[in-house]
């Protein structure tokens, strides 16, 4: 279905002329007349958002099918997170305390006492774009001495792991200042937590960190989780702005 134009464009400016002179009238119209006014705004604002959130979720999906998720060659588990797979709610968080969850697999964590960071999700909407979703990170100024996004990988990704495993994180970002982003992957096998940490060539965007798992001392019967942290080093007066990241896994290729 499309939209026509010609007296839907004249209905459209009518009524947007209409809402100014409201505007600019409202300050002077009695307390009963100014409550009806509200109502009917209040109205009105209801059903803008709807045709928001439908134009917003309708234009982030892929052009392709859904479920593309780019993963490397001979991968045999691949997995985007929520937070760039689908809408969240909420889609911001202002002044986000520390362990503050974004949807349900992605936590915020820093150790600042006044925080002025902001966390939010945004619609990818460019032609270049990879994921339906980014998120942003804001932050003012900053007084901790970390700033890391925590996500707990899905069980499939801890199945049948081996040693011979690699576990790969593409990253797609955009920075307003460099920065410094570490990727921490995080094996629990037994009572023992395995950390192995990479940092990111931020000279380059997308970019990646492997993890290979040989080179670790994980008992690969007894692995029960794995999780993911994004560690961002002195972001002060920046925006970082995540606009894709996949989490894959293969095996490592025999000599």
């Amino acid at each position: 279905m499309k939209l026509i134009g010609g007296l839907d464009d004249l209905a459209q400016k009518r009524a947007l002329k209409r809402w100014d002179r409201i505007a600019r009238s409202a300050g002077a119209l009695d307390l009963m007349s100014l409550r009806q006014l509200r109502m009917q705004a209040a109205d009105l604002r209801h059903r803008l958002d709807d045709v928001i959130h439908i134009a917003d979720r309708r234009l982030a999906e892929p052009s392709g099918t859904a479920s593309e998720t780019p993963a490397p060659r001979h991968s045999d588990w691949v997995w985007r997170p929520e937070g760039w797979s689908r809408a969240l709610t909420p889609r911001g968080i202002a002044a986000a305390p520390s362990g503050m969850p974004m949807g349900h697999e992605i936590k915020l964590f820093h150790d600042c006492h006044r925080s002025e960071i902001t966390l939010r999700q945004d619609a990818n909407t460019g032609i270049a774009r990879s994921a339906p979703y980014a998120l942003v990170l804001d932050v003012l100024g900053f007084e901790g001495s970390f700033l890391s996004l925590a996500m707990d990988l899905p069980e499939a990704a801890a199945r049948e792991v081996r040693t011979s495993h690699i576990f790969q994180i593409d990253l797609n970002v955009a920075v307003d200042h460099p920065i410094e982003i570490f990727a921490r992957l995080n094996v629990k096998h037994g009572p023992n937590i395995e950390t192995i940490v990479r940092e990111f060539d931020m000279r380059f965007s997308p970019t990646l960190a492997e993890f290979d798992l040989a080179y670790t001392e994980i008992d690969a019967d007894r692995v029960e989780k794995i999780w993911l942290d994004l560690i961002f080093e002195k972001p002060a007066m920046n925006r970082v702005a995540l606009q894709d990241l996949v989490v894959s896994r293969r095996w490592r290729a025999e000599i």
